[in-house]
């Protein structure tokens, strides 16, 4: 089930912006009208609802004390689709910020925090890349010819079609499959 965005105006929350990119990032922003609030570290314990200004959200108490995370990650807070896809297209057209995670602000992960939210985000990634090279691996052994590659293969053609299908039978399909390719 999709999530309904937050009604609020439209800016980008950055996190771990990388300095040698910084400049054009804000500057393609700042092109399209578009909002930027950097933040850092010290802010990975806070709520996402809090930094991006929603009302009724407080600031966490104490200082954060875990680990830096250094995940690049793009927050669009106020948009729905139609309005982010410009952004991503204008980025990617100029190269910038390819390598950062991208999430829209939800009525769900308002509440996370900074933290918990760059986690989610980096396993849903990997998963997502699992995924990827399960399909790129599926299809090299069917281009390879070999019957009996082709027929361990197939055993493995469900896990695309499931639902949500775990890393261990990803991984051991990965496995599998990279020794017959």
């Amino acid at each position: 089930m999709k999530s309904k965005l937050i009604k609020q105006n439209m800016f980008v929350l950055l996190y771990q912006i990388d300095s040698s990119q910084a400049d054009a990032m804000i500057q393609e922003l700042e092109n399209l009208s578009i909002k930027y609030q950097l933040v850092s570290a010290n802010d990975l314990n806070q709520s996402v609802g809090y930094l991006a200004g929603i009302p009724g959200f407080q600031p966490a108490e104490g200082s954060y004390e875990g680990e830096v995370l250094d995940t690049p990650l793009m927050i669009f807070c106020g948009m729905q689709m139609k309005e982010m896809h410009p952004i991503l297209q204008t980025l990617k057209k100029k190269e910038i910020g390819q390598e950062y995670r991208k999430v829209m602000l939800t009525p769900n992960n308002q509440f996370w925090s900074l933290e918990a939210l760059i986690h989610e985000i980096t396993r849903e990634h990997n998963y997502f890349q699992k995924m990827e090279q399960l399909s790129r691996l599926l299809r090299k052994v069917q281009e390879t010819g070999d019957v009996n590659a082709k027929q361990v293969a197939e055993q493995y053609v469900p896990l695309l079609q499931a639902k949500q299908p775990n890393h261990e039978q990803m991984d051991r399909a990965i496995d599998i499959l990279t020794k017959l390719v």
